[in-house]
C-alpha cells in the first residue's frame, strides 16, 4: 500500500513546532483534519518572549502552586483552566459540591430570566388593556364633542342664540361659544 499522506511542519520555532496533514499525491493541505502542536517545554525560555504561549508554556512546566496561582494572575485564560483543574482536586464529595452549586447557579439564571419574561409579559399586557382603555376614553371624548358640535351648527341654522342652545343640550356657555367660534 502506498503512502499518500503525511504530516508536514507548519511553523517552527525555538520551543513550538505545529505540523498539518498534507495529501502527497495530490499537493493539498488538509486544514480541516487539524493542526498538531508540539510544545517542548525544557526549551521554554528563561524571560517571556512577548506571547501567551510563553504563560502556557510555564504554566505546563511549573513545579508549585505559587507558580500557577503567579501565571493564572496574568492570564485570564490560564485562571480558568486552573479553575478546572482545581476541581478535578476535589474528590468525589468535592465535585458533588461543586456540582450541586452550579445546578443552584443554572437554576437562579434560569428563574431570573422566567420572571423577566412573565414580568415583561404582564407588562405588555397591562399596557395593552391601559392603551385600549384610554382610547376607547378619548374616543368616547371625541365623539361627543363631534356630536356636540353638529347640534350646535343645527340650532345655530334654525336661528337659536347661544345662550339657547347651551340650556337645551345642558353645556355651559364658554363650550358653546368655543364649538362657535372653531365652526367659523
Amino acid at each position: 500500500m502506498e503512502r499518500n499522506q503525511e504530516i508536514e511542519p507548519v511553523e517552527d520555532d525555538a520551543y513550538k513546532h505545529c505540523f498539518f496533514h498534507y495529501d502527497i499525491e495530490h499537493q493539498i493541505k488538509w486544514p480541516d483534519l487539524g493542526e498538531i502542536y508540539v510544545l517542548e517545554l525544557d526549551k521554554c525560555p528563561k524571560g517571556s518572549d512577548g506571547t501567551k504561549l510563553w504563560d502556557w508554556m510555564c504554566f505546563f512546566s511549573a513545579k508549585t502552586k505559587e507558580e500557577i496561582e503567579m501565571i493564572a494572575k496574568r492570564n485570564p485564560d490560564i485562571a480558568k483552566a486552573v479553575e478546572k483543574l482545581s476541581l478535578f482536586s476535589l474528590g468525589r464529595k468535592g465535585r458533588r459540591i461543586f456540582r450541586e452549586m452550579q445546578i443552584a447557579k443554572w437554576d437562579k439564571i434560569y428563574q431570573d430570566r422566567y420572571i423577566r419574561e412573565e414580568a415583561t409579559r404582564e407588562g405588555l399586557k397591562e399596557g395593552l388593556e391601559q392603551g385600549l382603555e384610554q382610547g376607547l376614553e378619548q374616543g368616547l371624548e371625541q365623539g361627543r364633542k363631534e356630536l356636540l358640535t353638529k347640534q350646535v351648527q343645527t340650532k345655530i341654522a334654525k336661528g337659536q342664540s347661544p345662550e339657547v342652545i347651551a340650556d337645551a343640550l345642558e353645556e355651559k356657555i364658554e363650550t358653546i361659544y368655543e364649538i362657535i367660534t372653531n365652526l367659523k
